[in-house]
C-alpha cells in the first residue's frame, strides 16, 4: 500500500469516527460549551454552585423589578469607585467611626443594598 492509500485510508477513519460520534452522543453548541467549562467551574478557582444561584437569583430580581443595577457584580475588595461605576451614588452615606478605623456604610435602597466601606474598599454587603 501506498502512502496516499495508507492517509486516504486513516481520513476515511477519521470521518466514520466522527460521523459515528455526532450519531451517538447528538452534541448541541452549548453542552459542548459546558463540557469545556465544567472542569473549570468545579474547581475551587470557579464560582460556587451557591455564588451561582446567587448571582442568577438577583439577576431575575432585578429583571422581574425593571432595576438596571447591576448588584451580582459586587464582590468585597472592590474600590469604592468601582461600587460607583457599578450602582451610581448611593441614596445614604453613614460615616461609622470606631476603634478599627475609619468605615462608610453605603445604602442602595432601590436595589435593598447596604455596603459597607473599610479604608476605600469594600468590606461587606448586606441587604438591610
Amino acid at each position: 500500500m501506498s502512502g496516499r492509500a495508507v492517509r486516504n485510508l486513516l481520513m476515511l477513519a477519521a470521518a466514520l469516527a466522527v460521523g459515528w460520534w455526532i450519531h451517538e452522543k447528538r452534541p448541541t453548541f452549548s453542552g459542548l460549551i459546558d463540557d469545556l467549562t465544567r472542569p473549570i467551574f468545579g474547581s475551587r478557582a470557579g464560582v460556587s454552585e451557591a455564588e451561582r444561584k446567587r448571582v442568577v437569583g438577583e439577576a431575575g430580581q432585578v429583571v422581574a423589578s425593571g432595576e438596571d443595577k447591576p448588584v451580582g457584580a459586587l464582590s468585597e475588595g472592590m474600590s469604592e469607585d468601582e461600587v460607583r461605576r457599578i450602582m451610581g451614588d448611593p441614596d445614604v452615606i453613614e460615616r461609622l467611626e470606631d476603634e478599627s478605623g475609619d468605615r462608610v456604610r453605603w445604602t442602595y435602597r432601590s436595589a435593598s443594598r447596604a455596603i459597607l466601606i473599610k479604608n476605600h474598599r469594600v468590606a461587606s454587603i448586606t441587604v438591610p
